[in-house]
């Protein structure tokens, strides 16, 4: 079967691009022949009217000093892009088959209807989250699809993100109308199916499904062969943190457990996010050498939603410091499967007022991880029959 994958656009981050590469494995394992849809989100200028404003604003947080300051911090981005990308699109091109085609708007997408897919399967990741939807959220209720394609419209481990209602009214209406032509429909978190139930009383074809983020479909050995040989690296005893959001108490946590567990501190992330500082400062680390930062790990401490799953995956004891403004449920939802809620904590405090020591059950939680992959995988050949 010719099937087409249809996510947020790919660039550098690493769990957005590792689930899209695990679905398309998984699918080719079941035989069929895989795309994903090469969506393109270029940096954008600022509007004309803002720039004289904003141009002014920056220039004067220059002459003051202020570390945030880059006057033309866009231009300077979209500069630099192919040098702070190399290693995140060598890892596209070279291991997610991708249409000849990318298209960069919502009327692009109907030139999608010529290659006759058998299957489009929309997720995983935050499709379902409107300010995330590039380049429009109808676009991944499949709006562009023709009523006479003989396609399937299926969604895999779709995801809001979070468990309130972004949506505007005429968001509600539409996608709900979307969502009846779809085959199949499966989502990643439990609120989401509150969401699809409770809040928008949307009717899907058959009752959604819970199933597992794709990343959760491939075993530890399947990622560790992307990892080249000369940087594998077992039983460091080193402490891998991977924040996306760092703050003083996240720095405080860190050190706390690396002082108290004589472990040594390691992360991948570029040496700097500033637009102002030096290109060669700003480049985004393989993706190989951040999954091998979690074979490496003796612990694990993240606020990032995938960041948790390979600490799960490749059975590291962890600590997950969420971030309210990303999305708070998706990792309830997570660690509720697993019974590992008890490793989520949102603050300095709650780290002091748990027992962060206790031993994680693997065998308990790799069951749990072996019966889910079966029900997902299981929804997949169904959908596709």
């Amino acid at each position: 079967m010719k099937i087409a994958i249809l996510t947020l656009p790919l660039h550098y981050n690493y769990g957005g691009n590792l689930q899209c590469y695990a679905l398309i494995r998984t699918l080719q394992k079941l035989g069929h022949e895989v795309y994903n849809i090469a969506i393109i989100q270029n940096q954008q200028l600022p509007p004309l009217k803002l720039r004289p404003y904003l141009y002014t604003k920056r220039f004067i947080n220059k002459l003051l000093g202020r570390k945030y300051s880059c006057i033309f911090a866009e231009q300077k981005v979209i500069k630099d892009r192919n040098i702070v990308h190399k290693y995140a699109d060598e890892f596209i091109k070279k291991n997610i088959p991708s249409t000849p085609h990318q298209y960069k708007d919502s009327l692009s997408l109907n030139e999608l209807n010529k290659y006759k897919f058998n299957a489009i399967i929309v997720g995983s990741d935050q499709v379902w989250r409107p300010k995330y939807a590039f380049p429009d959220i109808r676009s991944f209720f499949l709006n562009f699809l023709e009523d006479n394609q003989q396609t399937l419209r299926i969604a895999y481990a779709a995801s809001f993100g979070t468990d309130i209602n972004e949506y505007t009214e005429q968001e509600m209406h539409d996608c709900g109308s979307l969502i009846e032509k779809f085959n199949a429909v499966s989502v990643r978190e439990n609120s989401a199916l509150h969401l699809i139930h409770d809040v928008f009383k949307w009717n899907c074809p058959t009752p959604p499904q819970l199933v597992l983020d794709p990343t959760m479909l491939l075993e530890k050995e399947e990622y560790m062969k992307l990892v080249p040989a000369n940087i594998k690296q077992d039983n460091a005893k080193d402490l891998f943190y991977y924040i996306l959001d760092m703050t003083p108490d996240k720095i405080n946590l860190i050190d706390h457990i690396c002082k108290d567990k004589r472990l040594e501190k390691f992360t991948v992330f570029p040496k700097s996010t500033l637009p102002n500082s030096k290109v060669e400062n700003r480049i985004i680390p393989p993706v190989e050498d951040w999954i091998q930062g979690f074979n490496r790990a003796e612990l694990v401490i993240t606020d990032s939603f995938h960041g948790c799953i390979f600490s799960i995956i490749f059975n590291k004891p962890f600590i997950v410091f969420a971030n309210e403004k990303r999305g708070i449920a998706r990792f309830h939802s997570l660690l509720k499967m697993f019974n590992l809620e008890d490793r989520l904590i949102t603050n300095f405090a709650d780290f002091r007022q748990k027992r962060m020591d206790s031993t994680i059950n693997w065998t308990e939680v790799n069951t749990i991880m072996e019966t889910k992959k079966r029900e997902s995988v299981s929804f997949l050949q169904k959908a596709l029959f």
